[in-house]
């Protein structure tokens, strides 16, 4: 329980933006990268 990572954080703010359905693919990878990114400069 203690172990809670990043996704959640990043998963709330999609989930949030919730982008049209049109762009939902666009900016779900999008997102996607920003987290893979972010989770990269983390560690």
């Amino acid at each position: 329980m203690g172990a809670v990572h990043p996704f959640r954080r990043g998963r709330t703010t999609i989930m949030a933006a919730k982008p049209k359905p049109q762009q939902s693919d666009d900016a779900r990878e999008q997102a996607r990268r920003a987290l893979q990114t972010s989770m990269d400069t983390r560690q």
